[in-house]
């Protein structure tokens, strides 16, 4: 029964409502900025909409749809308001798929654009994943923006999107990571909110998630209190869990000046920018991160049951940007050697991460929400 009224409102209710919204308004003429899962404007829309906001020639508008929150009579009286929101929207855009978007029929004068959220092409998603969609979440979109010319194929996979509708414009968000007064700023930032970072090199360790998003939990961890008697001192580690992991992480008292949970005191974006070394799993941060030229290791003592699981449009190790780790003193021992050098960075290290970054990340230069804006809405 759930399963037919889930069915009945989203092909029947809501295009409904929103050919009738459409027919009260004639002209479409707002630049909506559409959040489906949270409240407020994510990081990956808000370079645009300031953008937008700085031109001056549109209204802008945010809808937060806050998809799995509060019942199904809240949730469907929200997605009824977005089909106005959508009737009166000149360009649409959105960073997440949609079941919603997907089952309604846009008319032609709206254009909607799939800014997704991630860069690159690491984890399998969408229609990517064998088998992995029964309902369309994908579209209408009039196109999509990708980091770089060699990830539309496989965007285009994913979203069920012709090649032609996937644009190597860049990713928005990454603009702030070459702007050198927000990089300084962060870091700043940092060092502030965790005074243990002081004179000592900071490690972010950030994994996904296992599992889906409603029952996410942790990935293997590393044995803390071996890693800090075998880094000593000079380093200090800036946890950030996946958002979808609700449990905190259990650290003894000995530990908690070298190992510190970042969660809620400041952003993934901030952390990055800040960290002079990045350890993550299987996590799409690397991307991002990859602008900045600094170390990238992979600790994945589950790499081959994670491959099972999920799979990878490239695997850690055809992506060659940093070393695969499966246990904490092999794990330090990495560490050691990439933060070894006096006042900066490997060589071999500089190299790798610029094949890495030219790959997956060509079309990331400090100017994609300018390019993005002008495709939507030529001068």
């Amino acid at each position: 029964m759930k399963e037919s009224l889930k069915r009945f409102i989203l092909h029947s209710l809501l295009p409904f409502c929103y050919r009738l919204s459409c027919g009260m308004q004639k002209t479409p003429e707002t630049v909506l900025f559409l959040e489906i899962r949270y409240e407020g404007l994510s990081d990956n829309l808000a370079l645009l909409k300031d953008h937008f906001d700085r031109q001056g020639s549109r209204k802008t508008r945010l809808f937060c749809l806050l998809t799995g929150q509060g019942s199904l009579f809240s949730y469907t009286m929200r997605c009824i308001r977005l089909t106005k929101e959508l009737a009166q929207a000149a360009v649409v855009f959105v960073d997440e798929s949609s079941d919603v978007l997907a089952a309604l029929p846009i008319r032609k004068e709206t254009k909607v654009v799939q800014c997704w959220h991630a860069c690159g092409a690491f984890k399998r998603f969408g229609h990517g994943i064998p088998g992995g969609l029964k309902e369309e979440y994908y579209g209408p979109y009039d196109f999509v923006t990708v980091s770089s010319e060699d990830m539309i194929p496989y965007y285009a996979e994913a979203m069920n999107q012709p090649k032609e509708k996937v644009l190597a414009l860049g990713v928005s968000r990454t603009d702030r990571f070459l702007d050198r007064s927000v990089l300084d700023k962060a870091r700043e930032k940092v060092r502030a909110q965790f005074p243990e970072t002081k004179g000592k090199k900071v490690i972010l360790f950030a994994p996904t998630f296992r599992g889906n998003v409603a029952r996410a939990k942790s990935g293997p961890m590393p044995d803390i209190p071996r890693l800090k008697e075998l880094l000593g001192d000079g380093c200090v580690v800036l946890y950030k869990a996946h958002p979808a992991i609700t449990e905190p992480l259990a650290v003894g008292e000995d530990c908690r000046s070298f190992w510190i949970d970042a969660g809620g005191r400041a952003t993934t974006e901030e952390l990055l920018c800040a960290a002079d070394l990045c350890i993550t799993d299987y996590s799409s941060l690397i991307f991002e991160y990859s602008l900045l030229g600094r170390p990238i290791l992979f600790f994945a003592p589950d790499l081959s049951e994670y491959l099972d699981a999920r799979g990878f449009y490239h695997s850690i190790e055809q992506m060659d940007a940093g070393d695969v780790f499966a246990d904490t003193d092999a794990l330090a021992e990495g560490i050691l050697a990439e933060l070894s050098m006096e006042g900066g960075i490997r060589p071999e290290t500089q190299e790798r991460i610029r094949r890495f970054r030219q790959k997956f990340m060509g079309s990331c230069d400090g100017h994609a929400t300018e390019r993005i804006a002008k495709k939507v809405m030529p001068e």
